[in-house]
């Protein structure tokens, strides 16, 4: 019981990190290639 509930947290600490990795990736994408073109979070 505790050791299904220990595992679940770290899948959920795992799948927060890669979350945060990709969104990072993502920015870091739209920086390079859409930066100049056009404002970065338009209408978000």
């Amino acid at each position: 019981m505790i050791k299904g509930l220990q595992v679940r947290s770290q899948q959920f600490k795992l799948r927060s990190l890669v979350r945060q990795h990709l969104t990072l990736a993502m920015e870091q994408r739209y920086h390079l290639y859409g930066a100049h073109t056009r404002p970065l979070r338009s209408g978000r």
